[in-house]
């Protein structure tokens, strides 16, 4: 059972590892901070966790990232698992061309809890392309590919191939958003020489959520996600229900 929980644990991990958002970077000189709270239910298992992170776009068209996560508690049928600690910190960069097509490069950092992230060095890159149909509508899309170094346990996380979707309906001070995330793990995973054998395996996450804006400095969002798929498990799905709240600076 342990060995099961920890695996969902470091899975959910390597799941976060996601670019900030699906659409153009911030205009030249300006950053937005983030704080949220995360909950993630895989069966018997739940995890809840906290995040941070900053943007800046340094010069036009070019944007820094950085972001930190932290689990709280893990809880395995009701019993504490007393599993918790840092994630693997993440810092990323983006650059948009004027018609709406990106590129990103990502790298997570093994500095995290071992119990709770076993991946080694993360490098996550790919191309966004993002339009607006009208003033309302605005279309986001991703395809990338996540490649992780070995760890000090001899353990390697497969490389991953991730393609997603996101569509936002601006409605004054609310938007609501849909999206739509998939999955597929080209190689094994590895542990100190045996596989895993979850090549294969793929993964589906639809997205619901509302984004509130009370200004031009401050907003929040509500989101909801659902992973299918033999990525996520066998048995179970996953649900993730989360909240941020952002300032613009």
């Amino acid at each position: 059972m342990i060995k099961k929980t920890l695996a969902a644990i470091a899975l959910i991990a390597a799941s976060s590892f996601a670019t900030w958002d699906k659409f153009p970077v911030l205009d030249q000189g300006n950053g937005q901070a983030k704080v949220g709270f995360e909950y993630d239910i895989l069966g018997d298992l739940s995890i809840a966790g906290v995040g941070a992170g900053a943007r800046y776009s340094v010069i036009q068209n070019l944007e820094i990232a950085l972001n930190f996560g932290y689990v709280l508690w893990t809880d395995y049928d009701g019993e504490d698992m007393e599993i918790d600690g840092l994630t693997n910190p993440e810092i990323g960069v983006r650059y948009f061309l004027p018609m709406g097509l990106g590129f990103f490069l990502e790298s997570s950092l093994p500095f995290g809890n071992e119990d709770v992230d076993y991946t080694g060095f993360g490098f996550h890159f790919g191309a966004q392309y993002s339009t607006a149909f009208s003033d309302m509508i605005v279309f986001g899309s991703e395809l990338g590919l996540a490649l992780y170094t070995e760890d000090d346990d001899k353990a390697t996380h497969g490389t991953e191939l991730n393609a997603g979707i996101e569509v936002d309906f601006k409605l004054g001070m609310v938007t609501p958003f849909v999206g739509l995330d998939i999955i597929y793990m080209l190689t094994d995973s590895e542990w100190d020489g045996y596989s895993d054998d979850d090549g294969g395996n793929m993964g589906i996450a639809p997205c619901v959520g509302l984004l509130f804006a009370f200004n031009d400095m401050i907003s929040a969002d509500i989101k909801g996600t659902l992973g299918t798929g033999d990525y996520f498990s066998e048995d179970d799905n996953l649900i993730i229900l989360a909240i941020n709240g952002y300032v613009n600076f």
